[in-house]
């Protein structure tokens, strides 16, 4: 018997048999990305956001955006560098200048010229236990004596008196008393000599080194006194006349400061210039300025640092165990300073930043003066004071301030640019404005900045090629991790610049276009792939003796605080790499946490272990939904719907066919809820067809649906 079917009936076979090809070729084939449309603008993590400006308000290395310190100037006459300072029992501040040699008593917010010296530079300063302040000068080797320096008369400033005398061609870089016995230590160049001044002040020569500088002495017992030395970065253990124990040998130039730190360890500021180590310094000739500049790197804080040059921060056991704290290149650390918290605080030469050192090595920027150079830090219960060189400056620092605000980088869209939601993750309650115009550098052209702008709402600040966000802390306890903006460039003409036979095109965009102050740390909001659910972790671990590492790897959500282990506690992995499945995982947006051990090769008591956290993290193994999906007056139409990330694309291919991209209904693809219309291009010709439908959201996830189409002739 033999079937017969009619036209109608072949052509319902036929788009039943297309639909099944057009789902085997869905699954088959990845999807076309193009590379227009919607961008995001990320800041997250420290490098980035540190590109912006903080008010009032802290980086951690981390990446996390605290309330910060005001900073308040302190009025003093016009020096060339406030070199030293010094505090008396009642919290007086006084301060040590050149290129004048002068004393100044801060009083209220006023710095007021109490005493002078025959000299160029006070180098450091001392209240004895009776009151006095004592000081050193150079180039003239003298400690000097000021007594009962509170009563002296501002408008009658005196004489600084000569207390002891050291010999000729001597430079005292620092003095330090021992509390039990009163005598002065000075510690100077040009041939690293340590010397005891009695209290009559005679100089007895205590310890003289190998090496040319003394730059930092701290005594902790009648016994006992620790210096820091130049050419040669050692720490040295002075436990009597003539008697010194190096206790570490530092890869540096100059060991700059010493502090007491915890468990009776040392903090230690450290620098390696580019000069060779082990090489001789350079002597001065003459008793000028010069002699500043040019008699040691104790003085590095008043050359330009190269790119090439290093500060850095370790922490000192007493056995002479040492770990680094804090290293960074293109800089110097000045000064260190501790507070009742056992936080550490460093001066940074050459950018003008006082930072912050936790126990767990967690960094934060303080403040960055308008001058380059932090020489002298004091800290009780948190910082409070700060002076510096080029020019010289004094500023007291306090909690108390009505603005504490985060002013981000501005964003290059590279052309006018249409806005779209913005979301940031926090804790804690922030106000987000914002501004636009089309000058690099925000001037008079701008915007004003805008109304409080809300979380997942759009930026409402007119097209423009240039946008700034600007946080304000509502919270005392808020934290800003991390923003992200959706745009939208216009669209411009593509030229060909470069056409080379069988080699491949490169994408040449990348940091070397950004300007000084912009960000172009952008993601472009149609996904690159397909969400396979996993996610791939990798790391590098600098491990100097070798030992075999056990990694541990955690996650949490954002906003809460139990971190879950991803390995169980009987697995070790030893990898720097892992592939996370996600499938199980609730979607949300992550912290990630690694942690490295060597308790594979040593016993608990022995075991050392550090942390590092990932910037947010968005997991996402739910794809949209595409709803009343129709076809009227030759349009088709629908509503894409996803619970939580936004709509990344929608495509669609006609008889399965190449996939073309579909614009949103209100013009830009940035929230989880998107309307579309479009007519196929071009026209579809009479008969039957299949249009489908695909929605994808910014994880990669995607769904797609069928219309089947009866067009009439």
């Amino acid at each position: 018997m033999t079937t017969q079917t009619g036209p109608a009936l072949q052509r319902l076979m036929s788009l039943s048999l297309m639909g099944v090809f057009l789902s085997i070729l869905l699954c088959a084939y990845p999807r076309i990305v193009s590379a227009g449309g919607e961008k995001i603008w990320e800041l997250a993590g420290h490098d980035e956001l540190a590109r912006g400006e903080l008010v009032q308000t802290l980086l951690s290395s981390r990446g996390e955006i605290t309330k910060g310190f005001h900073q308040e100037k302190i009025d003093l006459d016009a020096v060339g560098m406030v070199w030293c300072a010094a505090t008396d029992k009642n919290g007086t501040i006084y301060l040590g200048t050149g290129y004048d040699g002068k004393i100044y008593r801060i009083e209220g917010n006023k710095a007021r010229l109490i005493a002078t010296t025959d000299n160029l530079v006070v180098t450091d300063m001392l209240f004895s236990t009776d009151g006095a302040l004592y000081l050193a000068t150079i180039p003239s080797p003298t400690i000097w004596k000021l007594e009962q320096p509170d009563r002296i008369d501002p408008d009658a400033p005196v004489s600084a008196q000569v207390f002891a005398q050291l010999e000729p061609d001597t430079l005292i870089w620092t003095i330090a008393q021992n509390e039990t016995t009163g005598i002065i230590y000075a510690g100077t160049g040009h041939e690293g000599k340590i010397w005891a001044i009695e209290k009559d002040g005679t100089p007895n020569l205590y310890l003289d080194t190998e090496e040319k500088h003394i730059l930092d002495l701290l005594p902790v017992s009648e016994d006992t006194l620790y210096a820091g030395t130049s050419p040669n970065a050692l720490l040295l253990k002075v436990t009597a006349p003539g008697s010194a124990f190096a206790v570490a040998d530092f890869e540096g130039s100059e060991v700059k400061s010493i502090v007491p730190y915890k468990n009776g360890s040392l903090a230690v500021g450290v620098n390696e210039f580019t000069y060779p180590r082990k090489a001789p310094v350079k002597q001065p000739t003459t008793a000028t300025s010069a002699v500043i500049v040019t008699s040691t790197a104790a003085t590095s804080s008043l050359t330009k640092t190269s790119s090439k040059d290093k500060g850095a921060v370790y922490v000192v056991q007493p056995d002479g165990a040492f770990e680094s704290y804090m290293e960074e290149s293109g800089t110097h650390v000045v000064m260190l300073a501790i507070d009742t918290q056992n936080t550490l605080w460093a001066a940074m030469g050459d950018d003008g930043r006082i930072v912050s050192i936790s126990d767990e090595r967690i960094i934060r920027e303080v403040a960055n003066l308008e001058e380059r150079e932090v020489m002298w830090i004091d800290a009780v219960e948190t910082l409070s004071f700060a002076a510096t060189a080029d020019a010289g400056a004094a500023y007291r620092f306090s909690s108390s301030v009505a603005e504490h605000a985060y002013l981000s980088p501005v964003l290059d869209a590279d052309n006018v640019a249409a806005l779209g939601r913005v979301t940031w993750s926090s804790s804690g309650e922030l106000t987000l404005r914002a501004r636009s115009g089309n000058t690099i550098t925000p001037d008079i052209s701008w915007s004003p900045w805008s109304r409080p702008i809300a979380k997942e709402t759009v930026v409402d600040v007119p097209a423009a090629r240039y946008v700034q966000l600007k946080f304000f802390w509502n919270d005392q306890d808020a934290v800003l991790y991390s923003v992200e903006l959706t745009y939208k460039p216009r669209n411009q003409r593509a030229v060909i610049t470069q056409f080379n036979p069988d080699t491949p095109f490169t994408d040449t965009k990348g940091a070397s276009r950004g300007e000084a102050g912009t960000s172009e740390r952008t993601i472009t909001a149609r996904p690159g792939d397909e969400n396979l659910k996993q996610l791939k972790l990798s790391w590098s671990v600098s491990n100097p003796d070798g030992d075999k590492i056990r990694y541990r790897l955690y996650y949490k959500p954002i906003d809460k605080k139990l971190w879950i282990p991803i390995f169980r506690e009987d697995y070790r992995h030893s990898a720097t790499h892992y592939t996370w499945p996600t499938d199980a995982v609730p979607e949300g947006r992550y912290h990630f946490k690694l942690t490295a051990d060597d308790s594979i090769e040593n016993p608990d008591s022995d075991t050392l272990s550090d942390e590092e956290l990932s910037v947010p993290v968005n997991i996402d193994n739910h794809p949209p939904q595409i709803e009343l999906l129709q076809f009227q007056n030759g349009r088709i139409s629908g509503k894409i719907v996803d619970s939580f990330s936004s709509i990344g694309a929608i495509d669609y291919a006609v008889d399965g066919g190449l996939w073309l991209p579909v614009a949103a209904k209100d013009g830009m693809l940035d929230s989880r809820q998107e309307s579309f219309q479009f007519a196929p291009e071009p026209a579809l010709a009479p008969g039957g067809h299949v249009v489908a439908v695909r929605a994808t959201d910014r994880s990669g996830n995607f769904s797609v649906k069928e219309i089947h189409l009866e067009i009439a002739k």
